[in-house]
């Protein structure tokens, strides 16, 4: 454009390969660089579709968890709460809390921070103007939650809610009692 900023269209985004998109949306993904004109060209299908495909190949929870949180982070970073709504909107709700299971883990969403249940604002039934980093706390995680947050706020709650309950799903499973097999005799050894 005028400014020298690059200058994308949507229909030309949507045409190219999911590598190019990948490769040219993380500019500088260590420094929390993106390409937030290329972010903002796509198309809710085509964000999706490159959400997607970056993660498909990819088995290893940590490291899914790891490429889709620099999706959202690509996504707060274009500081356009009406169209991050869209793309975010547009992607499967697990691959978004695949970006959050590892940074929830550990995370008492029972307790009363200034006042407020965790649990219950994340539930979407509590009211107010308190952010998501009032309760994760600051630095990049809270800032780009907030950023979300103020997109789609039904959604990122949904998001956070889950992750956290897929996070110590776990913790809470009940596992049966070993019990000796009558069938065998145990042996003392001498």
């Amino acid at each position: 454009d005028s400014d020298g900023k690059p200058d994308y269209s949507r229909e030309v985004v949507s045409l190219l390969p999911t590598e190019t998109i990948a490769g040219m949306v993380a500019v500088r993904p260590d420094e929390k660089v993106y390409n937030t004109a290329l972010v903002k060209a796509m198309s809710p299908q085509t964000f999706r579709r490159a959400v997607e495909e970056t993660l498909d190949p990819i088995d290893d929870q940590r490291l899914r968890g790891k490429v889709s949180w620099e999706w959202m982070e690509a996504v707060a970073a274009i500081e356009d709460p009406n169209r991050a709504a869209d793309l975010l909107r547009a992607c499967d709700t697990e691959l978004l809390e695949e970006a959050l299971i590892d940074r929830m883990n550990g995370s008492d969403m029972n307790k009363v921070a200034g006042g407020v249940n965790v649990f219950r604002f994340f539930s979407g039934d509590a009211a107010g103007a308190v952010v998501p980093s009032h309760f994760v706390g600051g630095g990049s995680f809270g800032k780009v939650l907030d950023a979300l947050f103020d997109s789609a706020p039904d959604l990122i709650r949904l998001v956070v809610r889950r992750a956290w309950e897929r996070s110590v799903g776990d913790d809470d499973e009940v596992k049966p009692e070993k019990k000796p097999d009558p069938n065998v005799e145990e042996v003392v050894d001498p």
